[in-house]
């Protein structure tokens, strides 16, 4: 029983993300999700900034990248202080790291 006590509490340590904010890892605590709803619309979580908006192109700024979506006839639907809704016809997404 002892030694399962001390698994506990290694894990407890391991898995503790009270402090993880202030570290280098905190990066991870607000990650970079898209999800994509057919070629429609497009979920993005994590922008921090919208750097070109037109009815053929979006473009975001990511923590770490930078998003294009193209297409035809695009908008933002919604649009909160980290995640936009993209709707359109969108034919391709570029990545820039």
């Amino acid at each position: 029983m002892s030694d399962k006590k001390g698994v506990n509490k290694k894990l407890k340590r391991l898995w503790n993300l009270e402090g993880l904010k202030s570290t280098s890892l905190g990066v991870m605590l607000n990650p970079v999700r898209i999800e994509i709803k057919g070629n429609r619309e497009a979920v993005v979580e994590g922008c921090k900034s919208i750097l070109h908006y037109d009815e053929n192109i979006v473009k975001v700024n990511m923590n770490k990248m930078i998003v294009s979506f193209f297409g035809r006839n695009m908008e933002i639907k919604c649009l909160t202080s980290d995640s936009l809704v993209i709707r359109g016809f969108i034919t391709s997404i570029e990545y820039l790291t």
